[in-house]
């Protein structure tokens, strides 16, 4: 952007450099035309002709100018273009094709995976290990759970291959697409701006034209028009105006990942255990977090889940006789109370780091109950990053029999204090009812990043007892410099010891790519 301004810059210097003035050219013939009573013939001949020689090459001049700063809005508009070439839109369709074929095995080996998880718990539960006097067909179902666990792994392993190529093409699409886009705005306001004085030059250099014409004229009519010569002010400035032709439209958003790692367990609530055992709830029957309800069991308990809160009854797992559970499960975690002081949790799997995707299936497991939902994910110091909740800012409402889908999507860009964090996942509700959780999935956009481009303007991370980095574009640069090494050219809180650092694991420092020392020009807000 800043070559763009001083090319244009520096053409309108050069021109300014030959010494050329409209506007006193216009004054020297409007002094003619005023004296030409008192003025000798040569005299007026004299001033004629080196205006008329400076004409001569002042309009030249001004139509080079503009030609020019129309040259240049057509090579800005023309690097937008080049972003949206057809080779790069063959390209991106296909890799996107290989990428949904993959998604395609990858789901149905999940689904074949949730049928080995549920056979297994139906197998080993203490009934069915009671009733054959073997454990030798709890072992065979632990093995063909544990075989397609690993089938599922290589599989979606391939698919986050696919997605990520496609991913990368994508985001460069868009990263140039806004550069181009950036540049060429820039380049429109320098132009527009430098057309400003040319137009001025423009309609002077008109103006004293037409004077010279009237006072050649009034020569040989021995008699000048002054009425005519005040009409000359009046100069048609159509000829000058740029074209600045329309630009491609943005791209659509990358698409999002259709699967991904997953970041919590027991997400289909499907998982409980009985005296430490897998198990199941009958119909009708349901359990609390603190207590065993009206199961009949013993020593219940929720994988994976955990509730804040001592209320007795606030929730648990039921087995609804008479609503239909999404993804063909048994279970529903309702939820008495849900608030911010008595919600049902789970700490993420693995640090923030991507794109974080939730989708839930949301009301509808227990008659006409309608709980609503409200559900979001919480820093290690219980800040809030960003939730969602039943017919709130847009987000889907719950139904009284049926249940609902409903999104929420938390990335890194939009949350750069909190990246590397472990975060947590907090279930509650917004209604007066009960309220019910089908499932929730929480999964990681496979690729570092996803669909939000890298951060690019940088940051100071920070993990305690340990170095300073600053952090951008993947990369860390050790601050090894100490505090005071950009007093001078950085604000006092943009400092490498200001505390402005967003504070990650050590494991999330591991993963960047090493990078040369910490320079206070890479800090987007030096003055170097």
């Amino acid at each position: 952007m800043l070559q763009a301004r001083q090319l244009v810059q520096k053409h309108m210097r050069a021109a300014d450099t030959k010494g050329l003035n409209a506007k006193g050219l216009v004054k020297s013939l409007e002094h003619v035309a005023n004296n030409f009573a008192s003025m000798s013939t040569d005299e007026v001949n004299e001033a004629l002709a080196a205006a008329a020689e400076a004409l001569a090459t002042l309009s030249p001049a001004i139509q080079k100018q503009v030609g020019f700063l129309q040259d240049t809005v057509n090579h800005a508009v023309a690097a937008v273009e080049a972003c949206h070439g057809d080779a790069g839109v063959v390209q991106r369709a296909g890799l996107w094709e290989q990428a949904e074929a993959q998604a395609v095995i990858s789901a149905t080996c999940e689904a074949e995976l949730a049928t080995a998880v549920a056979d297994e718990a139906q197998i080993c539960s203490a009934v069915s290990v009671a009733d054959v006097q073997s454990e030798c067909a709890c072992n065979e179902a632990t093995a063909r759970r544990e075989d397609k666990e690993e089938l599922c792994a290589t599989i979606l392993t391939g698919y986050e291959f696919a997605y990520c190529e496609h991913n990368l093409q994508c985001n460069t699409y868009h990263g140039c697409h806004q550069t181009e886009t950036a540049v060429y705005n820039q380049v429109r306001g320098d132009v527009d701006a430098e057309m400003v004085p040319v137009e001025e030059e423009y309609i002077k250099s008109e103006q004293a034209t037409c004077i010279l014409d009237l006072v050649r004229a009034g020569m040989a009519a021995n008699a000048i028009d002054n009425v005519a010569i005040a009409a000359c002010s009046a100069v048609d400035t159509s000829s000058l105006l740029l074209v600045h032709p329309d630009l491609p439209a943005a791209p659509e958003a990358c698409p999002a990942a259709t699967t991904g790692v997953q970041l919590i367990n027991n997400w289909n609530f499907e998982e409980m255990t009985i005296d430490g055992a897998a198990g199941t709830l009958a119909e009708g029957r349901y359990i609390h977090f603190l207590n065993d309800g009206n199961s009949g069991l013993t020593n219940t308990a929720i994988p994976g889940w955990h509730q804040m809160g001592s209320q007795s009854r606030a929730a648990g797992l039921y087995n609804s006789a008479s609503n239909e559970i999404a993804a063909e499960g048994s279970h529903v975690l309702f939820l008495n109370t849900g608030n911010d002081d008595n919600y049902v949790y789970q700490d993420l799997l693995e640090p923030f780091t991507k794109t974080i995707n939730i989708e839930a299936a949301v009301g509808g497991g227990n008659g006409v109950a309608d709980g609503g939902y409200r559900f979001g994910l919480y820093s290690q110091d219980g800040t809030l990053l960003q939730e969602v909740a039943a017919n709130v800012n847009g987000a889907p409402d719950t139904m009284d029999t049926q249940y609902t889908l409903t999104h929420l999507s938390v990335s890194p860009g939009d949350h750069p204090a909190f990246v590397g964090q472990n975060l947590q996942l907090r279930l509650m509700k917004n209604k007066g009812q009960q309220g019910h959780y089908h499932y929730i999935r929480v999964t990681a956009l496979p690729c570092s990043g996803s669909s939000t481009p890298p951060l690019q303007e940088g940051r100071y991370i920070f993990f305690a007892g340990m170095h300073i980095y600053w952090e951008v574009s993947g990369v860390k640069h050790w601050v090894g410099g100490g505090c005071s090494m950009c007093n001078d050219v950085l604000p006092v809180e943009h400092r490498p010891c200001a505390g402005n650092w967003a504070n990650v694991e050590q494991s999330y420092i591991d993963s960047l790519q090493n990078g040369p020392h910490f320079q206070c020009s890479q800090h987007p807000l030096s003055v170097n």
